[in-house]
Formats: C-alpha cells, structure tokens, sequence
C-alpha cells in the first residue's frame, strides 16, 4: 500500500514527520555527513551551508553555459 502511494511505511502509519525529510539522500557518505551537519554549531552550520550554496551555484553556471 505504502508503495502504492508513494509514501513510506512509517509516513503511512505515523503521517508525515516534516516535509523537509521527504528528500532522500541516496549516497550513504553524504547522508552521514548530512546527519553531522545537524549536529554542529549554528556558526559552523552556516558556513557549510554558505559554501554548498556556492558548490552548488557553480556546478549549475558550467552545466548552463557547456551546451
């Protein structure tokens, strides 16, 4: 059933826990990364998330402008 409806078992059985969560994180190192993140500092938290953001910006600027 819960594949059916495109929602976990435990979304099905316990409702949805946070929208955020819905995003799932294929590779295992990056999760465990992801998981650290949430467990560090407010400061350090946001320059992790500053320089993803650049990561991120970047890799999209060379995929737009190579073709």
């Amino acid at each position: 059933m819960a594949a059916a409806l495109e929602v976990s078992l435990n979304e099905l059985v316990h409702g949805p826990q946070n929208e955020k969560a819905r995003v799932q994180i294929m590779d295992n190192e990056l999760f465990r990364k992801t998981e650290a993140i949430q467990n560090i500092g407010d400061e350090t938290k946001a320059v992790v998330d500053n320089f993803l953001g650049l990561v991120i910006r970047d890799f999209q600027a060379r995929k737009a402008y190579s073709g």
